[in-house]
């Protein structure tokens, strides 16, 4: 199967239905009950319109901080359930190749 490669967080989610378990995808992409909370949580965002200023006036980005009080080149955090077991294990890296 041959997937041009995604250009929006749609697009992704798209890819990943496509790719995962109907269980895990429902599991991913749900909410729970009614699902009343994940309507609202995506008509809110619908409802904010992005205006990329692409760095205007900036020379160079800097993304590093701190985070819990850990140096962080690139400050995205989250957390795990059992369900993480679900998904494949990444490949072991290898020592001289870089990483992904």
């Amino acid at each position: 199967m041959m997937f041009e490669e995604p250009l929006s967080v749609a697009d992704v989610a798209r890819l990943a239905e496509a790719l995962l378990p109907k269980e895990l995808w429902d599991y991913v992409a749900g909410g729970s009950g009614a699902e009343t909370t994940l309507a609202a949580n995506r008509s809110a965002l619908d409802a904010v319109a992005l205006l990329p200023r692409v760095l205007s006036g900036v020379d160079t980005a800097e993304t590093a901080t701190r985070l819990v009080g850990s140096d962080a080149a690139l400050p995205i955090s989250g957390s795990s359930t059992h369900t993480v077991n679900w998904l494949p294990p990444r490949p072991p890296r290898r020592r001289g190749c870089p990483t992904s």
